[in-house]
């Protein structure tokens, strides 16, 4: 069986070596599986040419989630053809994957209903998540079949085993903001509109715990331009305190800068705007501004996730194990490890207290790097199982919960205490590195884990998880090491908590 962690990327280029010669026979493939009629109507007629800014979002909310990227990854093939050399770029590249899932899963019993949602504009997210979940599985060996859609809510998915049969539920955070795009992008607007009237160079960034619906949109964006005009910077919470507002300077009206304007700040959406003009070849800029929105606000707090959990333990039989998938919408690498640690203790804490349905939870994402030197490795995914020891009915013997990653190493990873030691070299200057989990085993049930990841702060970050000492967490700084020395790392857990050393000295 293949580890459970493995890559889909990985496993993808084993399966097909895409080149110039076969990008058009893939892209045919791909086209057939969705449907002639589907694709013309609904992704090739995704056209942006002479449309204004607003037109132009206003066509992105309304069309098929992939239009865009299936009109690029078509151009991009053409283009490559015409030079000779395959040239495709990382959202493209991510595209074929989505699509390589899809396809591996359209073979498993029940597949049309499944198809039925990825054609669907609003089902299209969660239904390419719950794809690559039944192809993950079909891939380990297992028996997987699509469950039909009933009057009365059932799991997503049957994996049968030879020992048992565990139902799979899916849930998807991008569905939810499909929901919500055409209001966040009313706000932006309205938001840049009143900025530039009243020459604000500010940042702007909007964190959201609620789903933003009208009435919502409408109280938040007059709020905001409340404080424009009143040139106040204070912060700004609305809603019982479940949306926070920060407001911050970041230049003076009319003054030029020279270079080029980018906004590095958090975010799942992000808008960046700045006069800029191009005097003998050099970039000058004058009155930024940035908006940026992240709807995944405090993931301790979200009632998000918790209302996933109760809706799949409502959807689940009660009489039979299964896992909840949760795909998290997260557009920013560098966070996914944030908002995965941020979710572990309180969920962990809710499945014990009020959901023995379910015998484990599963937390994925996903996200494009910002400038990946390989673009055939530019899609970044990480995940995390966070397990129910007290799950009402055990798993099968023979069952692994994708995203475990059980290894002969780590069997005997129980008991109140233990220790790793390994040694390691930097060939590069962390700079230039990017947060990647270093080792990882997972049990199959998801109830003995251990984790050691470098964080894209350059921080070593070491967890473990047994049932007898729950879960424990540190991490290290690692700036000050020097490229090409070989170091010594040991760390050592109790229930007391985590001790590490580098070369036999104690780290903080």
């Amino acid at each position: 069986m293949l580890l459970a962690h493995q890559s889909a990327k990985k496993i993808f280029e084993m399966s097909r070596q895409l080149n110039i010669e076969n990008i058009g026979e893939v892209i045919s493939e791909f086209r057939n599986l969705l449907g002639e009629k589907f694709v013309e109507e609904e992704l090739e007629s995704f056209d942006t040419k002479g449309l204004r800014e607003a037109e132009v979002e206003r066509l992105s909310v309304s069309s098929h989630p992939i239009a865009q990227s299936w009109v690029n990854l078509c151009a991009e093939s053409a283009r490559s053809k015409n030079d000779g050399k395959l040239r495709l770029s990382a959202n493209s590249l991510v595209l074929l994957e989505e699509l390589h899932w899809i396809q591996f899963a359209s073979k498993l019993r029940g597949a049309e209903r499944n198809l039925a949602d990825v054609r669907n504009r609003s089902k299209f997210h969660s239904g390419k998540h719950e794809a690559n979940i039944a192809a993950q599985y079909a891939h380990f060996g297992f028996d997987v079949s699509f469950l039909p859609e009933q009057k009365e809510k059932t799991a997503d998915l049957l994996v049968k085993t030879a020992t048992g049969e565990v139902y799979v539920e899916c849930k998807s955070f991008l569905d939810r903001s499909e929901d919500e795009d055409p209001h966040w992008s009313q706000f932006e607007r309205s938001i840049s509109k009143k900025l530039k009237i009243h020459k604000r160079c500010w940042s702007i960034y909007v964190l959201c715990a609620e789903v933003l619906d009208h009435q919502l949109k409408t109280e938040l964006t007059t709020a905001v331009q409340d404080q424009i005009s009143a040139e106040n910077l204070s912060d700004l919470l609305l809603s019982n305190d479940r949306v926070l507002v920060q407001f911050r300077k970041i230049g003076e009206p009319d003054r030029e800068v020279f270079g080029e304007f980018s906004g590095q700040v958090p975010g799942i959406r992000l808008r960046v705007m700045a006069d800029v003009r191009i005097v003998q070849g050099q970039m000058w800029h004058r009155n930024p501004t940035i908006i940026s929105v992240d709807s995944i606000f405090d993931p301790n707090q979200s009632r998000r996730l918790y209302n996933y959990i109760k809706k799949a333990s409502r959807q689940l039989p009660p009489d039979r194990p299964s896992v909840l998938h949760i795909d998290l919408n997260i557009k920013d690498p560098a966070r996914i490890f944030d908002v995965i640690d941020e979710c572990w203790n309180p969920m962990h804490r809710r499945l014990e207290a009020s959901h023995r349905r379910i015998n484990a939870v599963v937390l994925s994402g996903g996200a494009v790097l910002p400038n990946p030197r390989d673009p055939s490795n530019s899609f970044h995914r990480e995940l995390a199982v966070v397990p129910n020891r007290r799950g009402r009915n055990s798993l099968p013997s023979d069952f692994c919960i994708f995203g475990s990653a059980p290894s002969p190493s780590f069997d005997k990873l129980d008991g109140k205490e233990g220790t790793i030691f390994f040694r390691f070299s930097i060939n590069e200057p962390l700079e230039k590195q990017t947060g990647r989990t270093i080792i990882f085993h997972c049990s199959t049930d998801g109830l003995r884990q251990v984790r050691i990841w470098q964080t894209f702060k350059n921080r070593l970050r070491f967890e473990v998880f047994n049932p007898d000492i729950g879960r424990k967490t540190e991490d290290f700084d690692l700036n000050y090491l020097v490229v090409g020395e070989l170091y010594s790392f040991a760390v050592t857990w109790a229930k007391d908590g985590v001790r590490a050393y580098l070369n036999g000295k104690p780290l903080n």
